[in-house]
């Protein structure tokens, strides 16, 4: 098996906005829930701080703050946080944070209340 070479990762990656919707998403590995509340998404960060395999992803109908959605997955026991920020494209930026900061995170974007400190997030590395 070949191995990952560094210097080909590359940060800036845009993808492609998705359509506008009319309800907020929730999914993890299980499927997707729609026309979501606060506590299925509380109850979805919890079954991903049980199942380190699973993943939580909370998309807006449309952008909020020019963010569309908000995801989460343990990577190497610490909860990785990313944001999909919408500009002429979509772009992916992570932090790590506590349990408590991901529910935050993500009723405060369920709640149009969120406002991300930018410095505070890296772009996605991709191969």
């Amino acid at each position: 098996m070949g191995t990952f070479d560094e210097s080909k990762k590359t940060k800036i990656v845009g993808f492609e906005l998705k359509p506008e919707g009319t309800v907020f998403t929730l999914e993890n590995q299980d499927g997707l829930l729609e026309d979501v509340t606060e506590n299925d998404i509380l109850e979805y960060i919890d079954i991903l701080i049980d199942d380190e395999e699973q993943f939580v992803t909370l998309c807006a109908p449309k952008a909020v703050k020019s963010i569309r959605y908000v995801q989460a997955a343990i990577t190497d026991g610490e909860i990785e946080v990313q944001i999909g920020v919408e500009k002429e494209k979509c772009y992916l930026y992570y932090k790590e944070c506590t349990e408590s900061e991901c529910k935050k995170l993500f009723t405060d974007f369920f709640h149009s209340e969120f406002n991300p400190i930018m410095d505070e997030y890296k772009p996605v590395e991709f191969f």
